[in-house]
């Protein structure tokens, strides 16, 4: 059964009858990632019951706008879809301006419609915990725009009237202040989230960069001409960094794409560190390569700081809404560097330093997010 049918059945069940557009089913995807609510895109659902996948595509809402902040926005949107689901596939590693388009099996796209909020409120509550409910209400709320407006609220109501009536207002006010404590704390975690792929990024540019000045041709369709940016003595280091790029990668997914706790960040950090200790060691054999080190060794030691200063928020969502368990203090790395002219790159680390451990930074913001309310 496609996910429409599934959708339209549950419906009829319900004694419901409306049209199922074909965006809400790109709107179930989004939620099943956790970014939820984007009001400035535009998304295009092309879901074939006939074919193994579907295809989607998110753009800006406004044609002809493009800034650094957008593109950004994109990329976050395009790491979360790749990440929770499998069979995920893009076209392009970096989404431009105008946004990406994506694909995922109709086996994915099924599940991801069976756990959203809407299906959800069309089947039995009492299956639900309050938590899972009050959830559900909120979600609803941004249903409206994807779907039959009148529908959307009717299940809004029917949800809320449910919950008036199987538990105390005691109750209730407690759940939505816990519910408020985690959105808070996972918006700040959604925030690391994003920092991390900024770091990210410009490692796996810089990787790029050190991939085409260690191929001696370069290749167009089926021609290949000789490499001006070939540098001899390249081909060891693009390797490894390229093998870094790639683990570190595997691990950023296997980190956030589960529910974040303390033993999986844990483990995110000992294997980061493990892989970033490893090809530093073989880096340094080839340090008289030129000024490519300078340029590799800020970034990768940057995104070793992010992995640390993620560690305040996942311990706060562990135990919430206890206080926090663990902030790590921040530690100065700029000193560790070689003392030469400052790259670009460094430039750009230490502001991302900044960012992160100085006064007013991401530290900072985590302890007042976290910190025991009176």
């Amino acid at each position: 059964m496609s996910a429409i049918e599934l959708i339209r059945k549950r419906l009829q069940e319900r004694g419901i009858n409306a049209e199922v557009p074909n965006r809400v089913i790109g709107f179930m995807i989004l939620e099943r990632t956790g970014y939820f609510d984007f009001p400035e895109y535009h998304l295009d659902t092309a879901f074939n019951p006939g074919l193994i996948r579907a295809s989607f595509e998110i753009r800006p809402a406004q044609t002809g706008v493009s800034s650094p902040e957008i593109a950004r926005q994109l990329y976050n949107s395009q790491v979360r879809v790749m990440d929770y689901f499998d069979s995920a596939s893009s076209q392009y590693r970096f989404p431009n301006q105008t946004g990406f388009y994506f694909h995922i099996s109709n086996e994915e796209v099924e599940e991801a419609v069976v756990n959203s909020s809407f299906y959800l409120a069309l089947g039995d509550l009492s299956q639900l915990s309050l938590r899972e409910l009050i959830k559900i209400e909120d979600n609803l709320e941004l249903y409206r725009n994807y779907f039959n407006q009148h529908v959307a609220s009717a299940l809004q109501h029917n949800v809320r009237a449910f919950i008036q009536q199987n538990f105390t207002k005691v109750q209730v006010r407690q759940a939505r202040a816990y519910a408020e404590k985690e959105d808070e704390l996972r918006n700040a975690m959604l925030q690391q989230e994003y920092r991390f792929d900024e770091a990210f990024v410009r490692l796996d540019k810089k990787v790029s960069e050190l991939m085409l000045k260690a191929a001696e041709l370069t290749f167009i369709g089926d021609s290949s001409q000789k490499n001006d940016d070939f540098r001899l003595g390249y081909e060891r280091v693009a390797s490894l960094a390229n093998d870094l790029s790639t683990n570190l990668s595997e691990e950023r997914r296997t980190f956030f794409r589960i529910n974040p706790n303390l033993p999986g960040l844990r483990l995110f950090r000992i294997r980061c560190e493990h892989y970033i200790d490893v090809v530093e060691e073989e880096f340094a054999k080839y340090r008289q390569a030129g000024v490519w080190y300078d340029e590799l060794h800020p970034i990768v030691r940057g995104l070793l700081d992010c992995c640390r200063a993620l560690a305040g928020v996942v311990a706060a969502l562990t135990v919430v809404p206890a206080v926090l368990v663990e902030i790590y203090a921040p530690h100065g790395f700029l000193g560790t560097f070689f003392q030469r002219p400052k790259t670009d790159s460094l430039k750009k680390l230490e502001s991302f330093e900044h960012d992160i451990l100085g006064e007013g930074g991401v530290i900072d913001e985590l302890k007042r997010v976290v910190a025991p309310r009176r």
